[in-house]
């Protein structure tokens, strides 16, 4: 029995609430966010004292920008992003032909540099990396022409494609009647059109997308073997329409940032992008969520059929499904663990590393503040009304005023008895 559009989105709806990813699994959330935290030199949860030092280590930064060049040159610094191996003789040619096509569309029709770094320093940060790709069909331009000569009108066909071409109608008796070059003129018939002419071509479209906006089966060990699989992103109204949606599903989704996520929307903020008031307007440049479902159903003949289903949000408004032969997303993740699709980020071997050092680099710069401002003993016996305010002046060659020797004393300061240096460098190459 075939399914109906009630049942599709009865269907994502149920599989996304129980998946692994978007805001349905905290644990995920808190740590890709003290993550983004981390990397920003922003630690929360290693708070400093009171007029102590505020000093931060940045070691996971450091280190993820450190290997990144390393990993994308692996990709981009040879020829091929990819080659394809001839099966038999016969094959040699189409081979070389798939990978010099492969990398046109990787590197001349996308921006291929740019996809593998985000989606390298996704994964060093946030677990996992993941691009999707579809197919963008051809895209035209329209311009209207009046007046225009039959030779003007078949040189304007080589440019693009004539549409609604009629002749220009002319008054009874033009002007210049009684002058005979202005009769062979305006005898010369002249045509209105449109010309139509492509913007960009049909293409293969990738692009990496933050690993926050994915979600997949919790029993998914890839996502080819996974039933469900999702991903969302926020478009403008005429984006959608623009993109062949329908007009009237379009303007009936609901704004977005009613339910985003804000947690690690903010930890990923360095300019404040993310503090704007929820968009209460209903023209269609506002931003709607848009969630990508792809979903594996029994069909009529027992077999599994893989569906794209696209919905709001809040999955109660159906946008367009329809069934497809592949599920476009791919994901990496730096280390992996074994029977699960999420393993552990660079940041995660990083964290414990970058408070541990953290504290050293305080503790070395307490120890210097503390050298160069030692608390004193002061014996109020020998005061006067001066040596409280002198002493609180804490400036070179300026005399403390007191009415008897020894007033004044050093207290002893601790002293740190091992070397912060050495520890510091230890931990730096663990």
């Amino acid at each position: 029995m075939a399914l109906t559009d009630a049942d599709f989105l009865r269907l994502v709806d149920r599989e996304c609430q129980n998946s692994i990813g978007f805001d349905n699994e905290s644990e995920l959330t808190t740590s890709r966010a003290k993550a983004l935290e981390y990397s920003k030199g922003e630690m929360p949860d290693v708070p400093s004292l009171p007029n102590r030092s505020k000093a931060v280590s940045t070691d996971v930064a450091d280190t993820i920008e450190t290997i990144l060049p390393d990993l994308v040159e692996i990709f981009t610094g040879g020829d091929d992003v990819a080659v394809f191996q001839p099966q038999n003789e016969q094959d040699e040619d189409a081979a070389e032909q798939e990978t010099d096509y492969l990398n046109h569309v990787v590197f001349q029709e996308n921006n291929g540099f740019l996809i593998l770094y985000t989606m390298f320093k996704d994964a060093c940060l946030s677990k996992t990396g993941v691009v999707t790709w579809w197919w963008e069909d051809t895209k035209y331009d329209s311009e209207k022409f009046e007046g225009k000569t039959v030779a003007e009108v078949m040189a304007a066909q080589q440019s693009g494609t004539i549409e609604d071409i009629s002749p220009d109608e002319y008054d009874d008796e033009p002007e210049g009647q009684g002058d005979p070059d202005s009769q062979d003129e305006a005898s010369e018939q002249t045509y209105s059109f449109t010309l139509k002419k492509i913007k960009t071509k049909g293409r293969v479209c990738i692009e990496a997308f933050a690993p926050d906006d994915f979600a997949i089966a919790s029993d998914a060990k890839t996502i080819n073997g996974a039933t469900y699989s999702a991903s969302r992103a926020r478009p403008r109204v005429q984006d959608l329409i623009a993109a062949g949606v329908d007009a009237d599903i379009a303007r009936s989704l609901p704004n977005y940032g009613q339910n985003d996520n804000a947690t690690i929307n903010q930890a990923r903020d360095e300019a404040q992008e993310t503090q704007r008031p929820v968009d209460n307007e209903s023209d269609d440049l506002r931003q709607v969520e848009v969630i990508t479902h792809y979903i594996k159903v029994g069909g009529d003949n027992g077999e599994l059929e893989t569906w794209k289903v696209r919905t709001d949000g809040e999955r109660g408004i159906l946008i367009d499904r329809e069934k497809v032969n592949r599920v476009n997303f791919a994901a990496i993740t730096p280390y992996i663990v074994t029977h699960r699709f999420y393993g552990e980020s660079v940041a995660d071997k990083l964290m414990e590393i970058q408070r541990i050092k953290t504290a050293l680099t305080r503790m070395t710069m307490d120890s210097g503040y503390f050298a160069l401002n030692q608390r004193p003993i002061v014996d109020m016996t020998k005061t006067n009304d001066f040596t409280i305010g002198d002493l609180l002046r804490n400036e070179p060659g300026l005399p403390i005023r007191t009415n008897g020797p020894d007033a004044v004393t050093p207290g002893s300061a601790g002293a740190l008895n091992f070397d912060t240096f050495g520890a510091l460098e230890y931990f730096s190459t663990v």
